[in-house]
C-alpha cells in the first residue's frame, strides 16, 4: 500500500474522531440548536461514494462501533446501519465527480432521512410512542437541513482538509505504525476479524451490564471469553488464553453473593 493510501486512511480515521467528539461533546453544549449536524453520517458517506464500498464499510464499522461503545442498547445497533450506509453509497463511486455536488447532496438528504426513520422506528415506535408528526417536524426536517449545509462544507473543502492535516509532522510517526498494522492485518484478516469482533462485542457487553444490569450481558461476555480463549489455544497461546478466561472469572466472584438480585 502506497505512502498516500496510508495516509488518507489515517487522516480519516482522525476526522472520525475528531467529528464523533464535537457530535458528542459539543453539540450538546450548544443550547440554541434544535438539532446539529450528523458529522460521523456524514463522513461515511461521503468515504464510501468517493473510495468505493469497501471503504464505507470500514469507516461505517469505525463511526458505528463508537456510538454504540457510548449509547446505551443493543450491541451493533449503530454498527449496522453505518455499514450499510457505507456500502450503499459505495456502490454510486462509479457516479462520482470531483465538481458533481447534485448527487452528493441528494445521497445526504436520502441518508438522513434513513438514519432518522432507523431510530424513529427502533426507538421510538416500538415503544407505542406515535407522535411522528411531531419528530419530523421538530427533529428530521432541522438536522436534515444542517446535516446537508455541512456536507456541501465537508465535499467541497475536503481536498483543503487533507493538506491542512497533512502538514503535521506527527503523522509520519503515526502512519508507520498503521502501515505495520496493515501488513499484520494482510497476513492474518481472518484471525484478526474475529478477535476484533469478539473483543467489540466484550467491551459492548461490559457496558451494556454496566447500565442495565442484566445476566444476558454477562453470559454473552463469557460466551465471547471462551471463544477468545479457544482461538489462542488453537494458534498456541496458552498465556494469552488464560488471561481472556480471567476477567469474567473474576466478575463472577464478585458477583456471585448479589446473583439473584440481577435482571
Amino acid at each position: 500500500m502506497s505512502r498516500n493510501s496510508i495516509r488518507k486512511i489515517l487522516i480519516n480515521i482522525i476526522l472520525l474522531i475528531l467529528a464523533f467528539t464535537i457530535q458528542i461533546c459539543v453539540f450538546p453544549q450548544i443550547g440554541f440548536l434544535s438539532a446539529a449536524p450528523n458529522l460521523l453520517l456524514i463522513l461515511v458517506f461521503t468515504n464510501g461514494f468517493i473510495d468505493g464500498k469497501g471503504a464505507g464499510i470500514c469507516y461505517g464499522l469505525v463511526a458505528g462501533l463508537f456510538m454504540d461503545l457510548f449509547y446505551s442498547g443493543p450491541f451493533g445497533f449503530y454498527t449496522l446501519f453505518f455499514i450499510n450506509v457505507g456500502y450503499i453509497n459505495g456502490v454510486f463511486t462509479k457516479y462520482y465527480y470531483e465538481d458533481y455536488i447534485t448527487l452528493p447532496l441528494i445521497l445526504s438528504i436520502t441518508n438522513d432521512l434513513a438514519y432518522n426513520m432507523y431510530i424513529y422506528v427502533f426507538r421510538f415506535l416500538i415503544r407505542a410512542r406515535l407522535d411522528f408528526l411531531y419528530y419530523f417536524k421538530e427533529i428530521m426536517i432541522p438536522e436534515i437541513i444542517f446535516t446537508t449545509v455541512t456536507t456541501l462544507l465537508v465535499y467541497r473543502f475536503r481536498d483543503f482538509y487533507f493538506e491542512i492535516l497533512g502538514q503535521f509532522e506527527e503523522l509520519a510517526y503515526m502512519e508507520e505504525y498503521l502501515r505495520q498494522l496493515l501488513s499484520v492485518i494482510e497476513a492474518e484478516p481472518i484471525r484478526l476479524i474475529v478477535v476484533g469482533v469478539l473483543v467489540a462485542v466484550q467491551f459492548g457487553c461490559v457496558i451494556w451490564f454496566l447500565v442495565s444490569k442484566r445476566k444476558l450481558a454477562f453470559y454473552i461476555l463469557t460466551v465471547a471469553a471462551v471463544l477468545l480463549s479457544v482461538l489462542q489455544l488453537i494458534l498456541g497461546g496458552g498465556l494469552t488464553a488464560l488471561i481472556y478466561l480471567l476477567g469474567p472469572f473474576t466478575a463472577w466472584l464478585l458477583l456471585c453473593s448479589s446473583w439473584k438480585l440481577l435482571r
